[in-house]
């Protein structure tokens, strides 16, 4: 049987983040070689795109685990998640726009549980019901946020941390965390496979920069956030079609899903497995309890 992937192709969407993939079949058993080319497109484009596929669940998540071990999400209650750890995100917006009567906290730039000690390493979506118009899914560089700044900038960043907490995190009082709901990791980590230094903040989860005052955090974390949301250059934006996936790197952006569309969409999550970041050096995270400037 020929290989399902023999014809693989990757076409960028830009010069710094984003590429379609084309000519294989995520259905089919993939051979190590076709595996080890969507792991090298993921790494360089950190999203990746592939249209017209079938995803039963039970490939979906065969699929994830080639990659890493299958993530069950921590909040548990917040999503219905099936044994396998495959969330089905039936999406259906309101005035106030809500997944499962639970207000939706994804139409904001961020990147996924970073409070955990060891956060996803990736995220691969499908979608099996898209809306006529609306509900695209907005990445950003966060290599290139980084790189943008200036060298001194970036080598001050390069000794920080920060924490990360499940503080702001809606769960509708519903649900159960498991693990720890805090987590101190660098500002800035060392992509572990490709060296490239990226920030590792997120509004949905960073309360403060241990080493600042909380005014002079605010102040850093909120140009970090302008130049990731407000630089086009480093983003892509994807327009969902029924049977399409996504598959990013959860530690190298930020995604957006935009809430504008008013018929249901129906998608299903599953999440990879990470490590705890490492930042430049070597600097690692500490103790939730250690000490936060004041």
């Amino acid at each position: 049987m020929p290989d399902a992937g023999a014809s693989l192709t990757v076409s960028p969407r830009s010069p710094i983040i984003g590429a379609d993939i084309h000519g294989v079949d995520l259905s089919a058993e993939l051979d190590d070689g076709v595996i080890a080319a969507i792991r090298s497109a993921l790494l360089k484009h950190n999203v990746i795109f592939f249209h017209g596929q079938s995803l039963t669940p039970a490939r979906q998540t065969a699929l994830a685990r080639r990659f890493g071990e299958v993530l069950h999400h921590p909040a548990r209650g917040f999503y219905p998640e099936s044994d396998d750890g495959l969330i089905v995100m039936d999406q259906i917006p309101d005035e106030t726009f809500r997944i499962n009567g639970k207000k939706v906290i994804g139409s904001n730039w961020h990147m996924d549980n970073l409070f955990m000690e060891t956060p996803p390493l990736g995220t691969i979506l499908y979608a099996e019901r898209v809306p006529d118009s609306g509900g695209d899914t907005c990445f950003a560089s966060l290599g290139a946020a980084y790189d943008s700044f200036s060298p001194a900038f970036r080598s001050w960043l390069d000794g920080l941390t920060a924490l990360n907490s499940l503080a702001g995190f809606q769960t509708g009082g519903t649900a159960e965390v498991d693990g720890p709901h805090a987590s101190v990791h660098p500002v800035v980590r060392v992509d572990p496979e490709t060296g490239r230094r990226m920030f590792n903040v997120s509004s949905n989860w960073t309360q403060q920069i241990c080493e600042l005052d909380p005014i002079e955090s605010k102040a850093v974390l909120d140009l970090i956030y302008q130049r990731i949301a407000t630089r086009p250059d480093f983003q892509c934006r994807f327009k969902w079609r029924e049977g399409s996936v996504a598959f990013w790197d959860n530690r190298a952006v930020h995604h957006y899903a935009v809430g504008d569309y008013t018929s249901q969409r129906t998608m299903h999550r599953v999440m990879i497995a990470g490590e705890r970041p490492r930042g430049v050096g070597g600097l690692a995270g500490a103790d939730v309890g250690s000490t936060v400037a004041a």
